[in-house]
């Protein structure tokens, strides 16, 4: 089935056999015995639903970042596949920055006037200058290179616990 035939096409199949006859180069069934019926559910990773992926892709987001509040970042996620690729990728790098037993959380702020912006806060034990040495660290070695237009409402931050 082809995308142009769309997911609500009908097909007719033979519910008994016939004989078929030919005719200008192709095969006719009798359609006298047919039955209108949508065609079996194919099991190809293309046809599931997109919202399979996209939750293999929170789950794994999931495993290395803390949701603060999962209603609110969720939607925010699905619409934003950039940053979802780009948190993916920086986890690494926040790790080789921040450490790899630190805890990262993401936490959404909406403004009234402005667009919400998604923050990736590092949960940081120490003082406020190991943080701030961290945070360019990370900063310049990967974040400033990675930074585009379709990641404008990400923001890598620290909290001090």
């Amino acid at each position: 089935m082809t995308g142009l035939q769309g997911a609500n096409s009908v097909y007719l199949y033979q519910e008994q056999v016939g004989r078929p006859h030919s005719g200008q180069g192709m095969t006719v069934w009798p359609l006298n015995n047919a039955v209108v019926r949508k065609p079996a559910a194919s099991a190809t990773p293309f046809d599931r639903p997109q919202t399979v992926h996209l939750d293999c892709g929170l789950d794994e987001l999931r495993r290395g970042y803390v949701f603060s509040v999962e209603s609110s970042i969720r939607p925010f996620l699905v619409k934003n596949r950039a940053i979802r690729a780009t948190l993916r990728e920086a986890l690494s790098q926040l790790q080789a920055s921040f450490g790899h037993d630190r805890v990262f959380s993401l936490e959404l702020s909406t403004e009234e006037e402005g667009s919400p912006t998604l923050y990736a806060v590092t949960i940081w034990p120490d003082s406020v200058q190991s943080a701030v040495r961290a945070l360019r660290q990370f900063e310049g070695s990967w974040w400033l290179d990675h930074m585009t237009q379709s990641t404008t409402n990400l923001a890598f931050v620290y909290e001090i616990a």
